[in-house]
């Protein structure tokens, strides 16, 4: 469920036919912790706006941007005054893309880009989403596919601008750092289509031609995070949507994750969720029966 901007909850559903939503939001109230398959990005137009994830608050001041990949756990602490533009679409539409894995990477953790650190960036984001929110509300022939078109610049505009690109090699020429970087990327997409087996660190080191601790020192500073780290993520991302958008056995679930263990599967989750798969399921439930949804 969102409001219009009437305030008026409407009903929402991620299909097929409804892939992008967006609204300025000027509500005043509060929205506890909840979570949705879509990314959400946020950026205040006029005043302040506090999100909080698991681990973080973001503080966000006017023409900061937000974006919460999807199955992340929020709330939001509305100010007293404000307007900002919040817009939902499903993944799905980049996952579709050829060249996305630089764009994956990105939808692990929340990202934030301000003006005082990225200000090309931050201004470029900034415009692109304006002129998303003009296309949208007017709604004139393939509407659609320039929003599209301009999601994926904005994917691209942050991918290119990523700390983790901007820091990846940095003493190696750049001939050497784009390579590594094809290397990386085929290494990612071997992981994003086959979690669910028995990856091994050395078995996708081999795809990169390195070493099993060359490839796991440089897999860290790739993708900030360890090898087996990055694996469980994407197993625990794919876990959330069958928990959320199928009724299968939860032991089902877990083999299809990628997991051999229910037990494993249950201390991993809950250990990165922070509830148990079962909980997990209780509560989307419990949030589709309150909206209706």
């Amino acid at each position: 469920m969102i409001k219009n901007l009437d305030g008026i909850f409407e009903k929402v559903e991620y299909n097929e036919n409804t892939l992008i939503l967006l609204y300025k939001n000027k509500e005043m109230e509060n929205y506890p912790d909840h979570w949705h398959n879509a990314v959400e990005i946020i950026m205040p137009v006029e005043g302040n706006y506090s999100v909080e994830t698991c681990d973080e608050r973001f503080n966000l001041k006017e023409g900061d941007i937000l974006i919460v990949p999807p199955g992340e756990l929020h709330k939001i602490n509305s100010p007293s005054e404000g307007t900002r533009i919040i817009l939902q679409f499903d993944m799905s539409l980049l996952n579709k893309l050829k060249d996305t894995t630089n764009i994956l990477h990105l939808m692990l953790m929340p990202q934030v880009i301000t003006f005082d650190k990225s200000p090309v960036s931050q201004r470029a984001l900034k415009n692109i989403l304006f002129e998303i929110s003009d296309e949208y509300f007017k709604k004139q022939d393939f509407y659609e596919t320039i929003i599209f078109s301009k999601l994926v610049e904005m994917f691209v505009i942050m991918a290119r601008d990523s700390k983790v690109l901007d820091t990846l090699l940095v003493d190696y020429k750049t001939v050497k750092r784009k390579e590594y970087i094809q290397k990386f990327n085929l290494c990612l997409n071997h992981i994003n289509n086959f979690y669910n087996s028995d990856l091994k660190l050395e078995d996708v080191a081999k795809i990169a031609s390195f070493s099993k601790f060359h490839f796991e020192r440089l897999f860290k500073q790739f993708a900030n995070r360890s090898f087996y780290e990055y694996l469980i993520s994407v197993r625990i991302r794919n876990a959330e949507v069958l928990l959320s958008t199928s009724s299968i056995p939860i032991t089902e679930v877990a083999m299809e994750s990628g997991f051999n263990s229910i037990s494993t599967f249950n201390r991993v989750f809950k250990e990165i969720e922070g509830l148990t798969p079962s909980e997990f399921r209780n509560r989307y439930m419990d949030v589709r029966d309150k909206w209706g949804v």
